[in-house]
């Protein structure tokens, strides 16, 4: 039987996977439009979703028809109205960027390319990492042996094994001296020194002394940060930290998830206890009570997929109240209205489908094999 997943953006296919692992999609009425055939297919971008098939990639349309017919080698989705796409030569791949209609706005020349960002795109041309513009210019060439996209006006670079920073003109800002690095988000990069994680200004200049054996990116103004492996919390661009938890989420939705050790809310003495989820807000408040022992992904669309210990999953909003009841073996994010779901039928096999935001299934349930 097929299984549903729905995709964000302009286009409202939803994806339909077979039991080949073959895509197809529905549209929002949950009809089916195109029968499952294709290898996989990305989240629309710009309005076109890009599939593959055949070994051939292709973009449909809002509508579910080509509006690029899958002739090409390779190609990654829109962005800044541009897509990196490919032709097979001699054996070999040539990159350029196309526009909505297929037409080569830049000649397929290049080695490899990436995606555009912040107006330039990433390329390599005779062996040689370089950054080009939407005519496919040369802008500069890339510093070091491996560069990435720019992010907030900067692009991360290796050089001898250390990672630097080069902005959007090619020049060095922040000279290859870390042992690891991450992009920069909300001004912030978490770098590594030896074993401690610290973050670091565009200039290179240490915000926050590395004194942490984990930190992720900042978010809501905060970054997940681990003091050791048992004691994480969450750090301000000042610097100043705060929490005390066994492990931690990014903020998702203005919510991030917090484990705490403890008894369950509610249980008697002796009920259960162990290691429970709960949610703060962005003011470092928690909102809602420690009491999950699972959760998927986050708050998304203003609920979030949860089970307490001997349940199932259900939904609850940002207050921790129940929307959808426990019932589920498992579940996902709801995405454009509606989560895809697990659950034990009533033989004792397990069905999946897709439900709305009332907990009725839309689509489904089938027979997982």
């Amino acid at each position: 039987m097929a299984s549903v997943s729905p995709q964000t953006g302009t286009a409202k296919l939803l994806r339909v996977t077979d039991a080949r692992h073959k895509v197809g999609f529905l549209n929002a009425r949950f009809e089916l439009i195109m029968s499952p055939r294709f290898d996989f297919a990305e989240a629309p971008s710009e309005g076109l979703t890009l599939v593959s098939e055949g070994g051939n990639r292709g973009f449909l349309d809002a509508r579910g028809q080509f509006a690029i017919p899958p002739t090409l080698a390779d190609a990654e989705p829109f962005s800044e109205g541009l897509a990196a796409a490919a032709v097979r030569e001699s054996g070999s791949l040539r990159f350029g960027f196309i526009d909505h209609s297929g037409h080569w706005v830049v000649a397929a020349q290049f080695e490899q390319a990436h995606s555009f960002r912040e107006g330039l795109a990433l390329v390599r041309a005779n062996g040689v990492d370089q950054f080009v513009d939407h005519a496919g210019k040369l802008v500069f060439k890339a510093l070091g042996e491996r560069s990435d996209d720019l992010r907030g006006g900067l692009t991360r670079f290796v050089q001898r094994g250390k990672f630097g920073y080069a902005d959007g003109h090619g020049q060095q800002v922040v000279r290859p001296r870390f042992e690891q690095a991450a992009e920069f988000f909300e001004g912030l990069a978490a770098v590594a020194v030896g074993s401690r994680w610290g973050f670091i200004d565009a200039k290179g200049a240490f915000r926050i002394p590395p004194r942490f054996v984990q930190a992720n990116n900042f978010s809501a103004g905060w970054a997940v940060v681990a003091l050791s492996d048992h004691e994480y919390g969450f750090v301000t661009p000042q610097g100043t930290f705060s929490g005390k938890y066994l492990a931690a989420s990014d903020f998702q939705a203005g919510f991030a998830g917090v484990l705490v050790a403890g008894v369950q809310v509610g249980s008697p003495p002796g009920g259960p206890s162990g290691e429970l989820w709960g949610f703060i807000d962005t003011q470092g408040r928690l909102v809602v009570e420690p009491k999950f022992e699972k959760f998927e992904g986050g708050f998304r669309e203003g609920l979030c997929a949860v089970a307490e210990p001997g349940q199932g999953f259900g939904y609850v909003d940002a207050h921790g109240t129940y929307v959808i009841m426990p019932r589920f073996v498992f579940a996902h994010e709801f995405v454009d209205g509606i989560a895809r779901v697990e659950q034990q039928s009533a033989t004792g096999a397990r069905d999946f489908g897709y439900i709305d935001r009332r907990g009725t299934f839309v689509y489904g349930p089938f027979p997982i094999s």
